[in-house]
Order: C-alpha cells, then structure tokens, then sequence
C-alpha cells in the first residue's frame, strides 16, 4: 500500500498489482485504485474507488526527473480506458508504443465505467430505459431512479483526483493530457478549469467546441442513469466507421469487444449481456473560454471520420475549426491521417498517430512545426498548407 498525504476519505491507496510487473520485456504495468469522493448529483459525498493504469519503462523510472514525461489518457463515452488505449492486439496499445518512447503513461475509468466504482442506481437493470432492457431481452421493469448520472461537472472533479495522484506519485507539477472523441472534451475542459495542472494537451476526432446550457432547469435531469453497450451496438458502431477496405484489419473488432466486455461483470449477467456506462449531463462550458486558452494542443482527425463527417464522401473540414476557435493558443497543429476514422487507434493508420503523440508529448513540435495544418498520408509522410 501506499500511503498517501492528500487523500479524500482514506489515507491509503490500493496497489491491485504487484510493483514493477513486468509484462514487455522493460514495460512496466501498475493498477491502482484511488479514494474520491463523489461530486455526482445525489451521491455528494459517497465514497467511491477510481481505477488508474500506469505503463512506464523501468528505465524511464530512473530519471531524476519525470517533468515533461507523464501523459494522462482520457477515454471517450461507450468504452472504457483498457479498451481505447492498451487494447492486447498485437503492437496496437497507445499506451505501451509511448511508453517505449520514454513517456510514464496513465489511464483511468470514469466513475460508472470499466474496474472504476459504479454509483447504486447503476447496479438496477429496471433503471436502464426501456430500448435497453428490451436489446437485452429483459422483462419490463420500470426505475426507481428516473435522473440521469454524471455531470461535467462531477468528471472533473474524477479527472482532478487522478491528476494529483499522478502528481504525487511521480513528484511532478504537471501532466499532459490526450482524449478521445467525448475524452477530448473533457481533456479541454479540464485544461480550461485546470491549466496550472497541464502541460501540452491532444485531443483526437474533435470537430468543434460547442457552448453548452449555463444554468440547466434540472441538475440531474429527468432521464435514465446509465445506458448499456451490446455486442451488436459495439461492431455496428466499429463498422459503421468503416469506409475503405484498406482502412483496418477487421480482426480487431473482436477484440475491443471482448476487452469492453470483461470489465463489467454485472452488466454481462443482465439478459444477452453489455457494458454499463453513466448518462451524462454537460452544462456550463462555453466556446469563450476555449477562445482564452493559451497551452499547446494537438488536434487529430481522422480522414473517414463519419462521426465528424456523416455525409463522406463530401468533404469536411474535420477539426479544423476546433483549431480555429483556440484563438489564444500560439502552439497549435491540426492533422488529417488519411485512411483513418474516428477511433482511429484500430486502423492501419494508428501508427502514425501514435508516432505523431509521442513527438508532441515529448518535444512540442510535430515534423519540425510548432504550429500548422497539415495532412498525414498513408506513408507516413507530412504535407503541410
């Protein structure tokens, strides 16, 4: 165990793995389950376990300074961290090919996500909306907790006790920070709340910051509290975002299901089985104060994004705009990675991203730039406007 000077309910954080296991060769794996207490509307105050991943070389840990090394990963809304940055397919995990360039990297659940605690509405299968239960094959059932989850609001406050329990174990002031899709704007509003905690952001198939409510009538909203993901849902989503054939090895689908499914046991047993995650109500945040954030950001966009882009083949200008709303930011660059969608961490094209991370977390340049847009082809060459 570790003993921990700040901590919110208990003065100990769990080690659930053996220190310094080494699972590739110099690639070290730690998990950690840390104290928070829950800002969540009707859970203020319940005390929750928060999972955290770290993969890191052991000869990384032996620098006598770690300033510029850690990078925090955020996940995005259907899969949790395991399945968006150290999926075990092949050399496709964001997180080992950094860690192998020098970089201490962590990964979390959200609270409601993955090996992270799950709020007591969540654990009620009546309390998921009826088109769920009935994909599940449940018998009706009717809540007994018509409220949706989680807030921007409370993800923040998860984020921040991640982020100085990463500052406190590597003795660091600050992270970067990198999201997918939902995770990058989360990634945004942490840095735009937290910008004394973060150092260089990148956010990934982000077209544009858009202003939400500012005074909600209801916080929590009237709704359901969590939504499920199925076997179905999950490959149709992975299909759907699709659109060449040279796009992906298919045989990855699978394999981001299986690793989705296997952290969530309880919602495996409902009917034909799926993934819990938390409804999310987002209130607050405005494109204005986007406009005055000053750190370095990496935006990447996939190509064959059909989130971002439903009407492909016609053009998009992707993440362009979100690029041009950081009015403030004199360290910025866009990319296109052609051939790639919007997970585009299952795709061919992934190498090159995670290439593209690792040279932005470590130097805060991409090919030489400070700032641009530019395009990544399927070589792997640069072409900038």
């Amino acid at each position: 165990l570790l003993y921990c000077s700040l901590c919110l309910f208990s003065c100990e954080e769990e080690i659930i793995t053996p220190p310094g296991e080494t699972i590739n060769g110099t690639i070290l794996l730690e998990e950690y389950m840390i104290p928070h207490s829950s800002t969540i509307p009707n859970q203020e105050g319940e005390n929750y376990q928060i999972y955290v991943r770290e993969k890191v070389k052991d000869s990384t840990l032996l620098n006598t300074s770690l300033a510029g090394k850690v990078v925090l990963l955020v996940h995005a809304t259907i899969t949790p961290s395991i399945s968006s940055y150290d999926l075990p397919y092949e050399d496709y995990s964001i997180m080992e090919s950094l860690a192998d360039k020098g970089l201490d990297v962590f990964t979390f659940d959200f609270i409601g996500y993955g090996k992270s605690s799950y709020p007591a509405p969540m654990d009620n299968p009546c309390n998921l909306s009826p088109d769920d239960q009935e994909a599940l094959g449940l018998t009706p059932c009717e809540a007994d907790y018509p409220f949706t989850m989680t807030t921007g609001f409370s993800e923040l406050e998860e984020i921040d006790t991640v982020v100085e329990f990463i500052k406190r174990t590597r003795n660091v002031s600050k992270v970067h920070i990198y999201g997918l899709s939902l995770g990058g704007i989360r990634s945004l509003n942490y840095a735009m709340t937290h910008p004394e905690n973060i150092e260089k952001i990148g956010v990934q198939g982000v077209a544009r910051y858009f202003s939400f409510d500012l005074t909600p009538s209801n916080i929590p909203a009237n709704g359901f509290p969590m939504k499920i993901t199925t076997e179905n849902v999950m490959l149709d989503r992975l299909n759907d975002d699709l659109f060449t054939d040279t796009q992906r090895d298919i045989q990855i689908n699978p394999t981001v299901w299986q690793t989705v499914k296997e952290q969530d046991s309880l919602g495996q047993s409902w009917g034909s089985g799926g993934s819990r995650y938390p409804s999310l109500q987002l209130y607050g945040f405005q494109r204005s104060d986007l406009e005055q954030l000053s750190l370095p950001c990496l935006i990447l966009s996939g190509e064959n994004d059909r989130i971002l882009n439903p009407l492909l083949p016609l053009p998009s200008d992707l993440g362009l705009s979100l690029y041009n709303d950081m009015l403030a930011s004199p360290q910025k660059i866009h990319l296109t990675v052609e051939n790639t969608g919007h997970v585009m961490m299952y795709d061919y094209g992934s190498r090159y991203m995670r290439a593209t991370m690792a040279e932005w977390f470590l130097s805060g340049s991409v090919n030489t730039r400070l700032e641009g847009v530019g395009t990544i082809n399927t070589s792997g060459e640069f072409s900038w406007e």
